[in-house]
C-alpha cells in the first residue's frame, strides 16, 4: 500500500505523444468529473522551469508545462473508470493526444487530451488501470505540454487564466503579464499594362493592391490610396468617367474613391472616406491612358512605356501600452502609415515601317527587296516612302518595275493613290493618306565586277518613311536591309582520317555558277610530308582523282611527282559548279602513330587561273592522333582492390603485333585472373604475369584494327595507411609495343585510396513514445585492418546538448559492399564493460575488449531538448588508443524546429558520494568511484578536498557504484553497493578507507667475528619531515619492533650503543607502500677500536612478511666459521643421542 503524502506518480509530457504510439486503456463504465479535493495544487512553467506568474513580458505562443498535484481523496478512485478534468482555453494542446502517467517504473494510469467544441476547451479524459494508484492518500503530479494559444488569449497585456480547480486559497487561479504584440500589415501593389489599342491610340493599365497579411487576422487596413506617375507620351483624362475604375476582387465596384491628376502626370485615387480593407482583400484600380502617333519619332517604330505606381496604407500598431504598474492602457491613435511601390512597362510596336532583301538565286546576279508600311492600319498623313539604293546595284525596269500590293497580296499598283518615282539611286513613294497597310516590291541587278574575283560583298539598303499632319513629320521611321553577295570562284576543304591516315582534299570551283570564260586551271602543289594516293593502292580502289560535280566542265588532271604539283584544266566556258576530290597520305609515323597528338602540321594552298587573275585558296585540316592511355577505376573496399584501365589503337587503325607491359608498383599486387577484354566483342587478347618482376604482359592478336580496352584489378599490400583515415596515392605506368609504332608509348594512372576506418551519419526518428530523438550509426574498420582493442571515442554535441541513451547502444557485423556501402549483419553481444560515458565532458566510449580484424557498425541513441532546436549537431568520433589514434570521421546534421523536445521528458536523478578515513571524521581526496548497471560504466571524477564528488543528472533506475582509485596512502575498497537512482532526487553514499599501515623490523648485530646481536642499543625513527616518530631500545637478541607506520618514507639512525661500541652515523631511510608490509633491516655497529657501522640492506620490504636481505660488507670469514662450529657441534649431539638409543 501506497502511505499518503509520498509522491509516486509522474506523467512526463515535455513533448506531446501520438495516440498511436501509445497503449490504450479504455474505460469500463461513464465518465465522471474528479472531485473538487482531487487536485491540490497547479502551476505552469516554460521549459526551463520558470513559474510563468513570476515572468514579465510573456510571450503567447510559448511552449508551457501544466503541473497538476493531485491527492486521492477518501473513499478513493476506481480502476477502469474514466475522470475527467478541463483545461484552460488559454492553453492549446493538440486532439487526441495520449500519455502515460507512472508509478516508479510502471505505467499505472493514461491520460487522453480531446477537444470539446461546445465548450471551446481541451477535456482530459484520465483512466486508472493499477489498484495500488487509486488508494486515498496517494499523491503525484501530471505534466502535460502545451503552448499559450495566440487566438484566445487577446494582445491587451496581463490577463487571467482561470484552471476553474475550486481551490480555497485561488491558487488555480494564475495573472500572466503577457507581452503586448505589434500590430503589423502587409499591403502587396502588382502592376500590368493591357494590350495597346492601335486604333484608339490608347493603353490600358491594371492596379491591384491586396492585404496579403495582418496580425492579429482581424486588424483593419485603413487610408488606402493608389498614385501613379504616367511616363512622357502618355495621357490621362481625369474628367472622363469611363477612364478609369475601382473593383473588388469579386468583381464589385468600389463607389465613392476620388482621382485627379497634378503636374509630372501624378495620378491620385483615393478610396472612400471610412473604407477598410482586412487580410485577403484585393482592389484592382484600371487607368486608361492615350498617346499620339508622335511618339514614332526620331527614327523608331517600337516605343516602351516604363509606368510607376505607389499605394500607402495605415494600421494602428501599438493597440495597448503599459504604465508604470505594467497595466494595460488603450492606444488606438497610434497609427503607422507604410507604403508600397511597384514598376510596369509595356512595347508599343507600330508597325509602320520593314524592310527585307534576298538573294535570286540559281545563278542569276539579282537581289529582290520588299518594303511594308503600315502593318497596323494606322490613319497617318502625309506618307512618304524613301529608299536609297547603294552603289553596285541598278533598280530593275525603273519606276516600272516598281508594284504595289495590299494587305492581302493583292497587286493594286495601277489603282495606288500616290506617286512613285525613281531618281538615281533613290526611290520615292508618296500616297498621301493611308490607313491600310501596303507591301511595296522591286528588284535590284548586282554590277558583274562584284563576281570577277573571289570575294564578299554585302549591299545595305536604307529606307525611311515620314508623315503626320502638318508641314513637319511628327512621325520618321528609317530601316535598313543587308543582302550579301558571295561569289567563291574557289574553295578548298581537308578531312583527316584517323583510320587509314590519310586526307581528303576538297576543291569547288565556281561555287554561284558565274559564267566563267575558257580557259579556266587550278593548281595544288602537294606540302612535303604528304603523298598523293594513286590509283590502285591500298588507299584509292577507284580513280586518283574523284569529279564529284560538274562532270560536264570536261576538267582534265594531271600529276607531276617532281615538282609535287597537281593541275585541273577546262578548256570550255562554263556556268556551273566543279568540285572534285583527292587524297593524301601522312608520310610520318611521328604524327599518326602517336599518342595524343592534334595539330595542323600541313598547310596546302589551291590557285584558280581565270582571265589572267589569280586566286588563291587554302587549307589547314586538323590530325588528331590517340593510340594508347592507361585510366584508374572503382575501388572496390570490401576486397581491397583497384580496377584499372588499359585503352589502344583509338585510331582503329590497321595495327601489328602489338602488346601491352604494365609494372605493378610496390604496395600493389596483381589479381591472378582479374584481366578482362571489355572490347571488341568475339576477340581475344593473351595474359601472363612474372611475379618476380612484377610485370603484367597483355598480347594483342597479331593484327588489329579495333580499338581494345581492356581492365584488370590489383589488390593493396601496403594497407598501413586504411588504419588511420589516411590517403594514399597509387602510380602505375603502362606502355604499349607494335609494329606501327615509331617509338614504345607509355601511359601512367593515379588513384588515390583513403582508409576508411571510421565514418558516422546520423538521423532523427522518433520512438513509439512519440519522442524525437537522433540515431547514429558508426561503421567501424570498414577496410577490415588488424587493430589491437580499439575504444571509439564519440565526444557528444554540448550545445545543442545530446545525451546517450547507454540502453540504446548495439553492435552489428558489418557487411561491406564493393561500393563502399555498408549493411547491417549478426549483432554482436554488448555488456557494461564495453560503454563508457564521462557525463563532465559528454564524451561516450565504445571499447572493443579484444583485437578485431573485420567490419563493425555501431549504433546508439542520443536525446535532446528544446535548445536543439534549429541548431546544426556537429559530431566527430574518432579512435583511441590504437594504431588509428586521432583520426576523425565528422557529421553534420541539423534538427529541424518543428521537432518536440526529448531529453527533457527523461527522468533523472543525481548521485553524491562523500569520502571519509576509517575514523569517520577526516575527509579524502581523490578518490575515484565507478557507477554501472547492465548497459554503461560512468566515471565520476576525483573526490575534492572536502571529500566530495558527484554524478549529475544520470537516468533513474538501480546502479551499482564502487571505488576503483583509493585516495593515496590509503586501501582500495573494491566492494559493490547497490544505488537507486529516483526522479529529480540525488542518492548519497558514504564510503570509508583504512589507511595503509605497516612495520619495522630491525636487528643490530655487532662486527665481532660472530655478529653477536646487540642489545641495548637506541634506535629513533623519523618521518619523511623529520618528526620523531618513536625510540626504541633493542632487547637482549639486538630486535626492536615497531608497528602501525602509517603509508610513507621514513628513516631511522642509531643515538647510542652500549659501552665499547661506536655510533654510528648517517640515517638509513625505508618507505610504507601496502597494508600489512613488513620492512625487515638489520645494522651492524663497530667495536670502537673498529670503523663505523655498515647498515644491512633492507629499507624497503618486499610486503607483509618479507624477509630483509642479509648480505654484509667487510671481511666476515669469522663470523662464517662460528657458524659452522656451531652447526657441527649439534651434528655431534644428535649423533651421540642416537648411539644411546641404540645401545639401549
Amino acid at each position: 500500500m501506497w502511505k499518503k503524502g509520498r509522491i509516486i506518480c509522474i506523467c512526463l509530457l515535455a513533448v506531446l505523444v501520438s495516440l498511436a504510439g501509445s497503449t490504450t486503456l479504455h474505460a469500463d463504465g461513464p465518465a465522471e468529473s474528479v472531485q473538487t479535493g482531487f487536485f491540490t495544487g497547479v502551476k505552469a512553467v516554460d521549459k526551463d522551469g520558470n513559474d510563468i506568474a513570476a515572468l514579465k513580458n510573456v510571450e503567447r505562443g510559448t511552449e508551457v508545462y501544466l503541473v497538476y498535484h493531485y491527492e486521492i481523496p477518501a473513499g478513493g478512485y476506481e480502476t477502469g473508470k474514466e475522470y475527467t478534468f478541463s483545461i484552460p482555453k488559454e492553453i492549446h494542446m493538440e486532439d487526441g493526444t495520449v500519455f502515460p502517467v507512472n508509478m516508479g517504473d510502471k505505467q499505472v494510469a493514461q491520460g487522453t487530451v480531446g477537444y470539446d467544441t461546445a465548450q471551446n476547451t481541451n477535456i482530459v479524459r484520465l483512466v486508472f488501470s493499477d489498484t495500488d494508484a487509486v488508494q486515498e492518500g496517494v499523491e503525484g503530479d501530471i505534466w502535460m505540454g502545451g503552448t499559450l494559444s495566440e487566438d484566445e488569449i487577446p494582445n491587451e497585456g496581463k490577463q487571467e487564466i482561470d484552471f476553474d480547480l475550486g481551490l480555497a486559497d485561488g491558487s488555480d487561479k494564475i495573472t500572466v503579464d503577457f507581452a503586448i504584440d505589434k500590430q503589423t500589415a502587409d499591403v502587396s501593389l502588382t502592376k500590368q499594362a493591357g494590350t495597346p489599342n492601335l486604333g484608339e491610340l490608347t493603353i490600358p493599365w491594371k492596379i491591384t493592391l491586396k492585404v496579403e497579411s495582418t496580425t492579429p487576422a482581424d486588424l483593419p487596413v485603413t487610408g488606402l490610396v493608389i498614385k501613379d506617375t504616367l511616363p512622357e507620351g502618355l495621357d490621362f483624362d481625369e474628367t472622363d468617367p469611363d477612364s478609369y475604375s475601382c473593383v473588388s476582387a469579386a468583381g464589385t465596384p468600389v463607389t465613392g474613391g476620388t482621382i485627379e491628376k497634378s503636374t509630372g502626370g501624378l495620378i491620385t485615387y483615393t478610396f472612400p472616406d471610412g473604407f477598410s480593407a482586412a487580410m485577403g482583400n484585393a482592389y484592382t484600380l484600371t487607368l486608361k491612358t492615350s498617346f499620339e502617333l508622335g511618339i514614332f519619332g526620331g527614327g523608331k517604330d517600337a516605343v516602351k512605356f516604363t509606368n510607376k505606381a505607389e499605394a500607402a496604407y495605415e494600421f494602428i500598431e501599438e493597440p495597448y501600452k503599459k504604465d508604470d504598474d505594467g497595466n494595460s492602457v488603450e492606444n488606438k491613435e497610434t497609427k503607422k502609415v507604410v507604403t508600397a511601390a511597384v514598376t510596369a512597362g509595356t512595347t508599343i510596336n507600330g508597325g509602320i515601317l520593314d524592310k527585307k532583301g534576298v538573294l535570286a538565286g540559281a545563278g542569276v546576279r539579282e537581289i529582290n527587296w520588299s518594303v511594308t508600311v503600315n502593318s497596323n492600319d494606322l490613319g497617318i498623313e502625309n506618307a512618304r516612302i524613301t529608299d536609297t539604293i547603294p552603289a553596285g546595284l541598278t533598280i530593275k525596269g525603273g519606276a516600272g518595275g516598281i508594284t504595289i500590293r495590299d494587305k492581302d497580296g493583292t497587286d493594286v499598283t495601277a489603282s495606288f493613290p500616290g506617286a512613285v518615282t525613281v531618281t538615281g539611286q533613290n526611290i520615292a513613294v508618296v500616297p498621301g493618306t493611308i490607313n491600310e497597310k501596303y507591301t511595296i516590291h522591286y528588284t535590284t541587278m548586282i554590277a558583274d565586277e562584284y563576281y570577277d574575283e573571289n570575294k564578299t560583298e554585302t549591299f545595305k539598303n536604307h529606307v525611311e518613311f515620314t508623315g503626320g499632319p502638318g508641314p513637319d513629320p511628327a512621325i520618321s521611321i528609317s530601316k535598313d536591309a543587308s543582302v550579301k553577295v558571295n561569289n567563291a570562284l574557289i574553295a578548298k576543304t581537308g578531312s583527316y582520317s584517323r583510320k587509314d591516315h590519310t586526307i581528303t582534299w576538297t576543291i569547288t570551283l565556281n561555287q554561284y555558277e558565274s559564267a566563267l570564260a575558257d580557259p579556266i586551271q587550278v593548281e595544288d602543289i602537294i606540302p612535303d610530308g604528304l603523298t598523293l594516293v594513286t590509283k590502285g593502292s591500298d588507299f584509292a580502289p577507284a580513280d586518283d582523282i574523284h569529279v564529284t560535280k560538274g562532270t560536264g566542265s570536261g576538267i582534265t588532271f594531271r600529276y607531276d611527282k617532281d615538282s609535287r604539283r597537281l593541275t585541273g584544266e577546262i578548256t570550255k566556258s562554263i556556268s556551273e559548279a566543279v568540285e572534285f576530290q583527292f587524297r593524301t597520305t601522312v608520310d610520318d609515323a611521328n604524327i599518326w602513330a602517336v599518342n595524343g597528338y592534334r595539330s595542323k602540321p600541313f598547310h596546302n594552298e589551291a590557285v584558280i587561273k581565270i582571265g589572267g587573275h589569280e586566286y588563291p585558296v587554302s587549307s589547314d585540316p586538323e590530325i588528331i592522333s590517340e593510340m594508347f592511355t592507361k585510366a584508374a577505376g572503382s575501388y572496390n573496399s570490401a576486397a581491397g582492390e583497384i580496377e584499372w584501365q588499359l585503352t589502344c589503337n583509338q585510331n582503329e587503325m590497321p595495327f601489328h603485333n602489338a602488346y601491352i607491359e604494365d609494372v605493378i608498383p610496390d604496395g600493389l599486387e596483381y589479381v591472378a585472373g582479374s584481366l578482362s577484354l571489355m572490347a571488341p566483342a568475339g576477340q581475344q587478347v593473351s595474359e601472363s604475369y612474372d611475379r618476380a618482376s612484377k610485370t603484367l604482359r597483355v598480347g594483342l592478336p597479331a593484327y588489329v584494327d579495333k580499338q581494345y580496352t581492356v581492365t584488370f584489378r590489383t589488390k593493396i599490400t601496403d594497407s598501413g595507411f586504411l588504419t588511420a583515415n589516411a590517403t594514399k596515392k597509387f602510380s602505375n605506368l603502362a606502355v604499349l609495343y607494335g609494329d606501327e609504332l615509331p617509338a614504345p608509348i607509355s601511359s601512367k594512372a593515379e588513384k588515390e585510396v583513403t582508409g576508411s576506418v571510421l565514418s558516422k551519419k546520423g538521423e532523427v526518428k522518433r520512438d513509439p513514445a512519440g519522442v524525437n530523438y537522433l540515431e547514429w550509426s558508426v561503421t567501424v574498420n570498414s577496410n577490415k585492418t588488424q587493430l589491437n582493442k580499439p575504444v571509439i571515442a564519440d565526444p557528444l554535441s554540448t550545445d545543442p546538448k545530446l545525451e546517450l541513451d547507454p540502453s540504446s547502444v548495439k553492435l552489428y557485423e558489418a557487411d561491406v559492399q564493393p561500393d563502399g556501402s555498408v549493411s547491417r549483419g549478426n549483432e554482436v553481444a554488448v555488456t557494461r564493460e564495453n560503454i563508457t560515458y564521462d557525463l563532465t565532458d559528454n564524451v561516450f566510449r565504445f571499447h572493443f575488449l579484444k583485437p578485431i580484424d573485420r567490419a563493425y557498425l555501431l549504433v546508439f541513441r542520443t536525446d535532446f531538448g528544446d535548445d536543439a532546436r534549429n541548431k546544426e549537431v556537429v559530431n566527430q568520433v574518432y579512435y583511441e588508443g590504437s594504431e588509428a589514434d586521432q583520426e576523425h570521421s565528422g557529421t553534420h546534421l541539423k534538427i529541424a524546429g518543428s521537432i518536440a523536445g526529448g531529453s527533457s521528458s527523461i527522468p533523472k536523478g543525481n548521485i553524491a558520494v562523500k569520502k571519509y578515513a576509517d575514523d569517520k571524521v577526516t575527509v579524502l581526496k581523490d578518490a575515484v568511484f565507478a557507477v554501472y548497471n547492465d548497459y554503461v560504466t560512468y566515471t565520476m571524477r576525483p573526490t575534492d578536498i572536502n571529500g566530495e564528488s558527484d554524478l549529475q543528472q544520470i537516468r533513474t533506475g538501480s546502479y551499482s557504484i564502487k571505488e576503483v582509485t583509493a585516495p593515496e596512502g590509503y586501501v582500495l575498497d573494491n566492494t559493490e553497493h547497490s544505488a537507486d537512482i529516483g526522479k529529480n532526487s540525488t542518492f548519497t553514499y558514504e564510503a570509508y578507507n583504512t589507511q595503509i599501515k605497516g612495520t619495522l623490523e630491525l636487528t643490530v648485530r655487532d662486527d665481532s667475528k660472530y655478529a653477536k646481536p646487540a642489545g641495548g642499543v637506541k634506535v629513533e625513527i623519523y618521518d619523511k619531515d623529520g618528526t620523531l616518530i618513536a625510540e626504541k631500545i633493542t632487547d637482549t637478541t639486538g630486535k626492536i619492533t615497531t608497528d602501525d607506520l602509517k603509508y610513507g618514507e621514513y628513516y631511522y639512525k642509531i643515538v647510542e650503543a652500549p659501552a665499547g661500541y661506536k655510533i654510528p652515523g648517517g640515517t638509513f631511510p625505508f618507505r610504507i607502500e601496502e597494508n600489512g608490509q613488513v620492512i625487515k633491516a638489520e645494522v651492524l655497529i663497530h667495536l670502537s677500536e673498529s670503523d663505523q657501522a655498515v647498515p644491512h640492506t633492507g629499507g624497503a620490504g618486499s610486503g607483509k612478511g618479507s624477509e630483509a636481505s642479509h648480505a654484509k660488507t667487510g671481511d666476515n670469514t669469522g663470523a662464517a666459521a662460528y657458524i659452522l662450529l656451531l652447526a657441527g657441534s649439534a651434528l655431534c649431539i644428535v649423533l651421540a643421542r642416537r648411539s644411546r638409543r641404540l645401545i639401549r
